[in-house]
C-alpha cells in the first residue's frame, strides 16, 4: 500500500477523486483572484432567467477561504466520500454514486430556497459534505469511526421504549433511522465540531433524508424506484473505469451486491418475534421493515406532528382572535359551517378510512386547514371574499372529519394494551404545543395594546401558519405507512379488515351507533368539547383583557399537556389489572370535572360580586392585578379537566377497539362525529340571537358533563362486579362484556377477534 500523498490521492474512488480535486481547485482559483465567485455561487433568479443550470452544481465546490475548516471540509469529504462509494449500496452499478451526488446537490440547492428566497444560499459544499456523512451513517451503522487517533463506535441510545430488534437482538435491526435511533448520531460529533452555520449541516441532512426516503423506503414499500441511475450515467462511469470488474459488458450486479440490494432495499427484512410469539399470534410468515418508521409508536408521533402542524396551528389562528382578522364577525359563519360539516363527516369518516387510507386522510386534511387560513387572510383583506371564508369552513369541516378520524384510528390501533396510556398522551402533548404557541402569540403581539380589540395578524403570520400546515401535508404523504406493515411494541400485527364497497363501508359506520358501548358513552362524547364555548367566549373572552386572554389560551393547553402526562401515567399503571386502571381513570376524570366546575362557579357567581352576559360596566381583568391567580387557577383546572375527558375517551376506545385499525376507525369516527355535535350546539346557542345567559350556560355544562359520568361508570367497569355479572373465576385479561371492560382472560388474538365482531 502505497502512503504517499500521491499514492492517497490515488487510491480515492473516483467519483470521491474528481469532486475533490473540483473543490480544490475551485476554492485556490477564487482565493488567488483567477475565478470570480459570482460565477460560482447558486442565485436561482439568474438559472431560471438565464438559464445558469451550472450554478446549482458548482455552488458545492467553493469551500471559503484558506483556513483550518477549509481543509478540515476537506478531510472530511474524502475520508466519508470513499467510504461510501465504496460501500455495497454504491459498489453495485458503476454510475449509483454519481447519480447520488448529483441527486443531493440538486436537493440542497431546492432546499436552501426555504433558507433564503427566492435566490437560495450561495454557498453549500458544507451541505454536501453532511449529506454523505449523514447517508453514509444510515447504511454502515455498525462500522467504528476513526477520528484522528480516536475510534468512535456506534453506539444504542436508550430512549426508544418502542425500538426493534433484529435476529441477533441488537436494536435497530442493522439499519438506522432517526434522531433517536441507534448508531449513527455519536458519529456526527466530529464533523459538527467544525461547523460555521448549523442550518448548512440542516440543509444536507434534509437532502440526505430525502434521497434515503425515494431511494430505501419508496422502494420498499410501493416496489417503484424513483430514483434509479440513468443507463447513459452507467456507461459514462464504466468508460471513466469506475463500477465493478467487468461491469462494461453487461452491467450486471455481483453476487454479494445483488444479494445485499435485493434484501435490504428491494424486500422487507423478516421481523424476529421469538418462535414463541409468532406460534401464539400466528404470525409466523410476517415480515416488515426493521425500520423504525414502521413501528406504532413512531407513528403515533407522525401523527402528532401532523395535527401539530394542522389543528394545532389552526387553533394558535383562533388563538390571535376571529381566525386572526381585527374584526371576528366573519369567522362565526365559518366556524357554524365548519362543525356541521365535520359532525357530518366525521360520524362517517370510518367508511373514509378504509376506503381511502390513512395517508389520504391526513394529507387531504391538512391541505383544507391551508386553504382555511388563506381563505381567513384574503376575507379579511376584501369583504367581498367574506364568501370564500365561509366556504372553505365547509371544506374544512371534511377535511378535519377526515384527519381526526385517521389520527385516532392509527393512535388506538397502535397503542398496546397497557400503553395506551402513554401513546394518547404523547400525542396530545405534541399537538396541543399548536394552541400554547397561538395563546403566546396573541399575547405578544397584543401585549401593549390598550384597547380592548385584538391586533390582528399580518400577512407573514397568515403565510407562516399555511406553510406549516401544507408542511404537514407532506409528513403524511410521505411518513405515514398502511397500517398493514406496521409492527406493534407488543409484536402483534394490526388488523385491517378488507375493504367493502362504499355503500357497505358507510353501513358499517353506521352501524357504529347501535353498538351498546357507544350509546352509553355518546353523552361523554357529546360534551367533551360542548363546554369549549363557554371558557373561550363566556369565561376567557369577557373577564379578561386582551393580552391576558392570550396569555390564558396558552395557559389552557399548557395544562391540557401536564393533564395527558398526568392521567396517561394512571392509564398505564402496570402493576394493576386493566378493570382498575379504567377505574382509577374514571375516578380521576370525575375528580378534575366536579372541581373545575366548583371553582368557575365560585367565579362565575361569587368572585367580585359575579358576572352576568348583561354586564357592560364590569373591569377586566389584567395579568398585573393582584387577584389574577383565582381566575388563573381556573383556567388551568378546566383544562386538566378538558384533557381528562378526552384522553380517558380515547382510551376506552382503545381498549375497547382493541388493534382492530377498522373498528377503531369508526369508534373514531363516532366520537369526533358526537364531539363536533356538542361543539356545534354549543356555538349555536351562545350567539347573541338567543341571548342565553352565562351562568345558564355554565350551568348545562356541569350537569351536561355530570349526567355523561353515568354511563361512563358502567362502561368503564368502575360500578361494582356484581352489576356488571363478571366472571370472577378465572384471571387478568381484557374482554367486553355487558357493555363494559372487566378482568377476564382473553389472549391477544381472542381479543381482536372480539374487536371485530363487537359492531353488530
Amino acid at each position: 500500500m502505497d502512503n504517499t500523498p500521491e499514492g492517497w490521492y490515488r487510491g480515492l474512488p473516483i467519483v470521491t477523486r474528481g469532486i475533490f480535486t473540483a473543490m480544490f481547485i475551485t476554492t485556490c482559483l477564487v482565493q488567488m483572484g483567477l475565478l470570480n465567485p459570482m460565477l460560482v455561487i447558486l442565485d436561482w433568479r439568474l438559472v431560471y432567467e438565464k438559464f445558469n443550470i451550472w450554478r446549482i452544481f458548482t455552488s458545492v465546490l467553493f469551500l471559503g477561504k484558506f483556513s483550518f475548516n477549509f481543509v478540515m471540509q476537506l478531510y472530511f469529504f474524502a475520508s466519508f466520500g470513499s467510504k461510501l462509494e465504496r460501500s455495497d449500496r454504491f459498489s453495485a452499478m458503476p454510475g449509483d454514486y454519481a447519480y447520488f451526488a448529483v441527486v443531493v446537490t440538486f436537493l440542497i440547492a431546492v432546499l436552501s430556497i426555504f433558507l433564503n428566497y427566492p435566490s437560495g444560499l450561495p454557498l453549500l459544499g458544507s451541505s454536501f459534505i453532511f449529506a454523505i456523512i449523514y447517508y453514509w451513517s444510515r447504511i454502515e451503522p455498525n462500522a467504528q469511526l476513526s477520528f484522528f487517533g480516536f475510534v468512535i463506535q456506534g453506539i444504542s441510545v436508550p430512549l426508544r421504549p418502542y425500538a426493534l430488534h433484529d435476529a441477533h437482538g441488537r436494536v435497530g435491526g442493522g439499519t438506522v433511522q432517526g434522531f433517536l435511533d441507534d448508531r449513527w448520531s455519536c458519529r456526527l460529533i466530529p464533523p459538527l465540531c467544525f461547523v460555521s452555520d448549523i442550518w448548512m449541516d440542516v440543509l444536507g441532512l434534509g437532502a440526505a433524508h430525502i434521497y434515503y426516503f425515494l431511494r430505501d423506503v419508496v422502494p420498499m414499500e410501493y416496489g417503484k424506484d424513483y430514483l434509479k441511475t440513468p443507463e447513459f450515467m452507467n456507461k459514462l462511469m464504466v468508460r471513466a473505469g469506475a463500477g465493478q470488474p467487468g461491469a462494461a459488458a453487461n452491467y450486471q450486479r455481483t453476487p454479494f451486491a445483488a444479494l445485499w440490494e435485493d434484501l435490504s432495499f428491494r424486500r422487507p427484512l423478516s421481523y424476529n418475534f421469538g418462535h414463541a410469539a409468532a406460534e401464539k399470534f400466528g404470525c409466523s410468515e410476517m415480515c416488515c421493515n426493521p425500520s423504525v418508521i414502521y413501528s406504532g409508536f413512531c407513528q403515533v408521533i407522525l401523527t402528532g406532528v401532523i395535527t401539530f402542524c394542522s389543528v394545532g396551528f389552526f387553533n394558535a389562528l383562533q388563538g390571535l382572535g376571529g381566525a386572526g382578522n381585527a374584526d371576528p364577525s366573519a369567522n362565526n359563519a365559518a366556524n357554524a359551517s365548519l362543525y356541521l360539516t365535520f359532525a357530518i363527516t366525521g360520524y362517517l369518516g370510518g367508511a373514509f378510512f378504509n376506503l381511502l387510507g390513512p395517508r389520504v386522510l391526513m394529507s387531504v386534511g391538512c391541505m383544507t386547514f391551508a386553504f382555511y387560513a388563506l381563505a381567513a387572510y384574503l376575507a379579511g383583506q376584501d369583504d367581498a371574499l367574506q364568501w370564500l371564508f365561509i366556504l372553505s369552513g365547509v371544506v374544512l369541516g371534511v377535511g378535519a372529519g377526515w384527519l381526526w378520524t385517521a389520527q385516532g384510528a392509527l393512535m388506538l390501533a397502535y397503542a398496546p394494551q397497557d400503553r395506551k396510556g402513554l401513546y394518547i398522551s404523547v400525542f396530545w402533548i405534541i399537538f396541543n404545543l399548536g394552541g400554547v404557541i397561538g395563546g403566546l402569540l396573541a399575547f405578544a403581539l397584543n401585549f401593549d395594546s390598550s384597547e380592548d380589540e385584538p391586533t390582528s395578524a399580518n400577512a407573514a403570520s397568515y403565510f407562516s401558519f399555511v406553510g406549516i400546515m401544507l408542511f404537514g401535508a407532506i409528513v403524511a404523504f410521505l411518513g405515514l405507512v398502511s397500517p398493514e406493515k406496521v409492527v406493534r411494541e407488543d409484536g402483534l400485527p394490526v388488523t385491517v379488515q378488507p375493504c367493502l364497497s362504499p355503500a357497505k363501508e358507510f353501513l358499517g359506520a353506521l352501524s357504529v351507533s347501535v353498538d351498546k358501548n357507544m350509546l352509553l358513552l355518546s353523552l361523554l362524547f357529546f360534551s367533551s368539547n360542548y363546554f369549549y364555548t363557554y371558557i373561550f367566549n363566556a369565561f376567557n373572552g369577557v373577564l379578561f383583557t386582551v393580552r391576558t386572554r392570550g396569555l390564558n389560551s396558552a395557559i389552557f393547553w399548557l395544562s391540557q399537556i401536564v393533564g395527558a402526562w398526568l392521567l396517561g401515567l394512571v392509564l398505564d399503571a402496570s402493576r394493576l389489572k386493566v378493570r382498575s386502571r379504567s377505574r382509577n381513570g374514571f375516578w380521576c376524570t370525575t375528580i378534575a370535572t366536579t372541581l373545575s366546575f366548583l371553582l368557575g362557579g365560585y367565579v362565575q357567581y361569587f368572585y367580585q360580586g359575579g358576572y352576568r352576559r348583561d354586564d357592560d360596566n364590569r373591569d377586566l381583568i389584567d395579568v398585573t392585578n393582584g387577584d389574577y391567580w383565582l381566575p388563573c387557577l381556573t383556567i388551568i383546572g378546566y383544562g386538566i379537566m378538558a384533557t381528562c375527558v378526552q384522553v380517558y375517551s380515547y382510551w376506552l376506545l382503545g381498549i375497547l377497539g382493541s388493534g382492530d385499525a377498522t373498528l377503531a376507525a369508526r369508534y373514531s369516527g363516532f366520537y369526533k362525529g358526537m364531539q363536533s355535535l356538542g361543539a356545534t350546539l354549543g356555538w349555536v346557542l351562545d350567539l347573541e340571537a338567543f341571548g342565553i345567559s352565562y351562568r345558564a350556560q355554565f350551568l348545562v355544562c356541569w350537569i351536561l358533563i355530570s349526567v355523561a359520568l353515568v354511563p361512563t361508570f358502567f362502561v368503564s367497569g368502575a360500578a361494582p362486579a356484581s352489576w356488571l355479572q363478571l366472571d370472577d373465576t378465572t384471571g387478568v385479561g381484557l374482554r367486553r362484556r355487558s357493555g363494559s371492560v372487566c378482568d377476564t382472560p382473553t389472549t391477544a388474538s381472542d381479543d381482536m377477534t372480539q374487536s371485530q365482531s363487537s359492531v353488530s
